[in-house]
């Protein structure tokens, strides 16, 4: 098939849980012997209109930033201009979006009608602008109202127009049906994935831990986030320093970069937690695996919106435990392999007593513990492999639904 994927982001780097879903897909199906093409807006920081990465052509489109109307009327324009460009020269069998204004500029274009076509949501695209932008006050506050209001509208009519919808958990099916009315019938629920080739485990995570200048005498956790507040960081910290007066030797890793950085710096200084944490900042794709290799556990402290959680299946894939709050994506996950896995709520209260008591049990009971290890690499490498989730999206895209 002759396969054009739109998305928001360009894939020169991958930073986020979104985007590599997006670049999974791309190299997956070409891998599959289809000629895809992603279309995108071009950032300040590109130097060309298009670019070969890996085995697809990247095509992308001049967006006009001096405000946010000129913003969104140039996407939609220029974006739709590119698309009919480019099916003009190649014609496109199938389509697949990611967010909404890539797929709202290509769905209004005439040509699309007959195309068969998929929009991935990942989560919806209004809520996850208002948590990042939840403080203005004064006229910035209507401000971002009426930027939310805009961006609901655009998402809802690009889910409208689309033929079928994919997300990656029941959770977002869910969120669908509740904030822009999509009956659940037209929603396929393809989970996420993990390179099971990358993300293994390790036979000597001592050595690791040597390269990585982490502790060798301590009990590791380790979490990668976006420093932001949906992500539940502050109430890590707090757990974990609670949970140091029944397991003292506790080291907590956060890898990531954000908004909350100094924030949560401050709060480790205040909390006394100096010497049992380290943010190590944005953590490399080749870096990532030993991480997690390196951790004894996982930690996933989500408050809200866990569309999935890549996060929670590469450590798995590792064969690392992860203890997660009961949140969206995370819930239906560890479900699966062990609902005690998941905290009671997302209270700091709750992750200290089951940190300190999962570090317990795994003291006084190893041979139990390098089971669960096994079951938990078992269960991604079965369950989430992203050549599953790339066979189900060719499926789809090959029949009409």
């Amino acid at each position: 098939m002759n396969i054009l994927l739109a998305s928001d982001v360009s894939m020169n780097t991958v930073a986020s849980g979104a985007e590599r879903v997006i670049r999974e897909q791309l190299d997956r199906l070409c891998a599959r012997g289809h000629h895809v093409v992603h279309l995108t807006r071009r950032l300040p920081e590109h130097d060309t209109d298009c670019a070969d990465i890996g085995a697809f052509r990247e095509h992308r489109y001049e967006v006009d930033r001096r405000s946010a109307a000129r913003f969104l009327v140039s996407s939609i324009r220029r974006g739709r201009a590119l698309f009919r460009r480019l099916h003009r020269e190649t014609p496109f069998d199938a389509l697949v979006f990611h967010q909404p204004f890539a797929a709202a500029a290509v769905l209004s274009a005439p040509e699309s009608r007959d195309l068969r076509n998929l929009y991935v949501c990942h989560s919806l695209a209004f809520e996850e602008y208002a948590m990042l932008h939840n403080r203005p006050a004064g006229p910035r506050a209507l401000v971002r109202s009426a930027h939310i209001e805009a961006l609901r509208r655009l998402e809802r009519y690009a889910l409208r127009r689309a033929e079928r919808i994919c997300v990656l958990s029941d959770y977002t099916r869910s969120k669908l049906r509740e904030r822009h009315r999509v009956p659940p019938e037209r929603v396929e629920i393809i989970p996420g994935g993990v390179d099971t080739g990358t993300f293994t485990p390790s036979p000597n995570p001592a050595g690791l831990r040597h390269r990585l200048g982490l502790p060798a005498d301590r009990t590791v956790l380790f979490t990668v986030r976006n420093l932001e507040p949906r992500m539940g960081l502050e109430n890590l910290l707090r757990a974990v320093a609670e949970a140091r007066a029944a397991v003292p030797d506790l080291f907590l890793v956060v890898g990531g970069s954000g908004p909350l950085a100094s924030e949560l710096a401050a709060l480790s200084a205040r909390l006394g937690l100096d010497d049992g944490l380290r943010f190590t900042g944005f953590i490399s794709e080749d870096l990532l695996p030993d991480y997690y290799r390196a951790a004894d556990l996982f930690v996933l402290p989500t408050l809200d919106m866990e569309g999935f959680g890549l996060v929670t299946v590469e450590s798995l894939s590792c064969g690392v435990p992860v203890l997660g709050t009961p949140v969206g994506g995370t819930r239906e996950i560890l479900a699966g392999l062990d609902p005690d896995l998941l905290f009671r709520n997302r209270t700091p209260a709750a992750m200290a007593e089951k940190i300190a008591g999962t570090c317990r049990e795994m003291r006084r009971d190893p041979e139990r513990w390098t089971e669960l290890k096994r079951r938990c690499r078992d269960y991604a490498a079965t369950h989430y492999d992203w050549e599953i989730h790339a066979k189900k999206i060719e499926t789809l895209l090959a029949s009409r639904f």
